[in-house]
């Protein structure tokens, strides 16, 4: 056992609508997805799928595709605090759902 393999895979329960969802740990190597300092509309779609597929297992991009933004926009929030995201880009994108959600 290596001195780090104690903490990988923890994962958290987290409940969304009254449905249970398991989140999974975003690890290092998948950093480099998210280092975007100005992401387009396409870029943070694409970022909102990426923490999604990689966060929760078993998930497909038509499945995320037809997300209610409501519910996308809350699993980015619990992501974004379960994996200590406080990165501004994070911000920028649940601030562009929110404003998707409110047709803004």
């Amino acid at each position: 056992m290596g001195s780090l393999e104690r903490f990988l895979g923890k994962s958290k329960e987290i409940v969304i609508d009254g449905d249970k969802i398991t989140l999974q740990p975003l690890k290092v190597k998948e950093m480099a997805e998210f280092n975007i300092k100005e992401p387009t509309p396409e870029q943070e779609n694409a970022l909102v799928k990426a923490m999604i597929n990689l966060s929760i297992f078993g998930t497909s991009d038509k499945e995320i595709d037809e997300l209610p933004l409501s519910v996308a926009l809350q699993l980015i929030e619990e992501i974004s605090k379960f994996n200590g995201f406080t990165d501004e880009r994070v911000t920028k994108i649940t601030e562009a759902l929110r404003k998707r959600k409110s047709g803004k």
